[in-house]
């Protein structure tokens, strides 16, 4: 077996030999993570395998690339969900927009976990959409506006968009560009973790890549993330996902050198 590099720091560190037997670890479904997860379930530990939202990137045609040039030409932004807004700020960098060029639009994010990603890049958020009718609400915010107004939907090419099928059936011009596609998982999953995080099942979570902390939020889009984990202790693998948890308002421990 091919160990990463996270996964070979944290056994030469002896990691798995101070864990708490008495606690719930989660570890997500991940490369990383099952080498890590049997070796702590091998400690006497409870183990929970958070799931994962596979998602990959989409590369832009020179056409996308020019649009995105021209953002100015739209009067809204919607994103649907984290995975919408990541992928739409590394595409914004790939075709050399600076994120200023915003400015100018009016910007509708679904749930606080997308408002407070994007915050860290210094977008504001005009609008945020929570679970419910989202149709309604946003015509009703918009106002007289809405008819005339030019949106752009970033999303999943592999997932149809309510929102914008909603806005187009009543002759709102919508441009739906894909940036990334997702792989279907086992909803059920989901759920269960869904009920067990909220029950507080959990006392620590690892995670080891940044892209952790997004599978997880996927999960909770109207859920602030330090209020979500506030009694949950955050355990990254290393200096990169330590600040990339930071940056989302949490308190993580960093594992090498530090006791759990």
């Amino acid at each position: 077996m091919r160990f990463s590099g996270n996964c070979i720091n944290l056994i030469r560190s002896n990691i798995v030999d101070r864990i708490d037997k008495n606690k719930t670890y989660g570890i997500f479904a991940n490369t990383d993570g099952r080498i890590i997860e049997s070796r702590i379930d091998n400690a006497g530990a409870t183990v929970i395998s958070l799931p994962v939202r596979e998602c990959k990137k989409i590369e832009l045609a020179e056409t996308d690339r020019e649009t995105l040039r021209r953002i100015g030409e739209f009067d809204w932004i919607i994103f649907t969900d984290i995975f919408s807004a990541r992928y739409f700020i590394e595409a914004l960098n790939s075709a050399a927009v600076d994120v200023s060029d915003l400015d100018s639009l009016k910007i509708c994010a679904a749930g606080e976990t997308t408002v407070h990603y994007l915050r860290q890049f210094q977008i504001h958020c005009d609008f945020v959409l929570m679970r419910g009718n989202a149709m309604h609400a946003l015509a009703e915010f918009v106002g007289d506006k809405l008819e005339n107004s030019r949106f752009l939907i970033p999303g999943d090419s592999a997932t149809e968009n309510s929102l914008s099928s909603e806005l187009e059936n009543i002759g709102v011009f919508v441009f739906k560009m894909p940036f990334f596609r997702t792989r279907p998982k086992d909803e059920t999953d989901f759920a269960r973790v869904k009920a067990l995080l909220l029950g507080g099942a959990f006392d620590e979570i690892f995670f080891f890549n940044s892209d952790d902390i997004f599978h997880l939020l996927h999960l909770f889009p109207d859920k602030v993330p330090s209020e979500l984990l506030k009694e949950i202790g955050i355990l990254a693998a290393d200096e990169d996902i330590f600040q990339s948890l930071t940056d989302f308002g949490l308190q993580p421990r960093y594992l090498h050198g530090l006791p759990l």
